[in-house]
């Protein structure tokens, strides 16, 4: 199977270590989840995976072998800042980015055609970038990324802006992608989204791993949760502090009630010691064993 690769990377901006013993893998024809807090080297990551920045150490490869600058065009970027010219019209900029990767004359044409197409941006296409709204921007952007039609794609925020339709009509084109074979790679703080269209997983934290692999190996494998809501109405907050600190809980407010999670040991349900002890200290509303999502993973790690 091809894949693109980092393999124990290091990368260092002045003082600053971004990635430290970094791997990564982003098979063909699969969507990976990337997934980290603000600053754990996510960007990075991606910029070393599409040739933009080049480690200070370890290896970025390519179906094995190293990456090389002939490859960039088989890489697809959208990194979170746009690089789009706000003036110009969005296929005036398609036609001239396809000129400078390559794209015969006689086919710009039909293929930028094709791909404002398939993103839903053909009709608004003849608008200057900066005039569009933060939606139709978001889609240009992925049009560029698209350009060339590269085997792997680097998506960092494309859900960002986005409305319902937006959400799904993006989502579907990412699934179609990689059907066709196209390896991606896609990082968004709208977790629940990443989590719908991703088979693969990679968590990043502090620019080293934490966990990589297919999405319901890595939830299967984290602990469950009891999640206790308690109803504010003759709480005593003494008690559910002690309840909390005995247990290991989680606590957080909700409109109108208390919630506290509590990891369960691994092939646990519901402990009724625990529930018992929760009842004593608080009115609960309700008690449930929640699996873990990848807001859960992302969570725990910090």
């Amino acid at each position: 199977m091809t894949t693109l690769e980092l393999v124990a990377v290091e990368k260092s901006y002045g003082s600053t270590r971004a990635l430290a013993d970094y791997s990564l893998q982003v098979p063909a024809g699969r969507v990976t989840a990337f997934v980290g807090a603000n600053g754990a080297g996510k960007s990075t990551a991606m910029r070393l995976l599409g040739g933009l920045r080049t480690p200070d150490r370890g290896d970025v490869l390519l179906s094995g072998r190293a990456l090389d600058t002939g490859d960039r065009g088989r890489i697809g970027h959208m990194p979170e800042e746009r690089g789009l010219y706000p003036d110009e019209p969005l296929r005036t900029q398609l036609h001239y980015f396809a000129t400078l990767i390559g794209i015969p004359s006689r086919r710009t044409r039909s293929h930028v055609e094709e791909i404002l197409e398939r993103i839903g941006v053909a009709e608004i296409a003849d608008r200057a970038f900066g005039a569009l709204s933060l939606g139709n921007r978001q889609r240009a952007q992925l049009a560029l990324a698209v350009l060339g039609s590269p085997d792997f794609l680097l998506l960092d925020e494309p859900f960002s802006g986005l409305d319902v339709e937006g959400l799904r009509q993006v989502s579907d084109l990412v699934r179609s992608l990689a059907s066709d074979g196209v390896g991606i790679l896609v990082s968004s703080h709208q977790l629940e989204v990443v989590a719908a269209i991703s088979e693969r997983v990679a968590v990043i934290s502090d620019g080293r791993a934490v966990v990589e692999g297919e999405l319901s190996d890595v939830l299967s494998a984290t602990a469950r949760v009891l999640r206790l809501m308690f109803r504010h109405e003759g709480l005593s907050t003494a008690d559910v502090q002690a309840f909390v600190a005995r247990s290991g809980g989680r606590p957080r407010r909700r409109a109108g009630a208390l919630i506290v999670e509590v990891a369960l040991p691994a092939g646990h349900d519901i402990d009724g010691d625990l529930v018992a002890a929760a009842a004593a200290a608080g009115p609960l509303a309700s008690v449930e064993v929640v699996q873990p999502s990848l807001r859960d993973i992302l969570e725990a790690d910090r």
